[in-house]
């Protein structure tokens, strides 16, 4: 799969939000993100999540990616709490063209 398949098959699959109700707070609960990494031409890997625009960092080691991309998902998340997902995964095809 190339690079702009995974970045679309990703960005269609954004998780639903589920809340619960705890009295008068409401508790969000964990979420599951899908994360595309690559790696640039210079070694740095590059994580993005398709499922929210503009969320994206880098890294050269893998631990530090991740520590970097939950950062940036919350920040992400913070930035865009008004916006809730209304994306349902619904498949994954890979498509020849000559």
């Amino acid at each position: 799969m190339n690079r702009c398949a995974a970045r679309a098959w990703l960005a269609r699959r954004r998780p639903v939000l589920p809340v619960v109700r705890a009295g008068r707070r409401e508790k969000r609960l964990e979420r599951t993100w899908d994360v595309l990494v690559e790696r640039d031409g210079e070694g740095w890997l590059v994580a993005s999540v398709p499922a929210l625009p503009g969320c994206h960092t880098q890294a050269r080691t893998f631990d530090e990616l991740l520590r970097r991309i939950e950062a940036a998902i919350r920040a992400c998340l913070a930035e865009a709490a008004d916006e809730a997902p209304t994306l349902e995964f619904v498949g994954l095809r890979r498509v020849r063209v000559p």
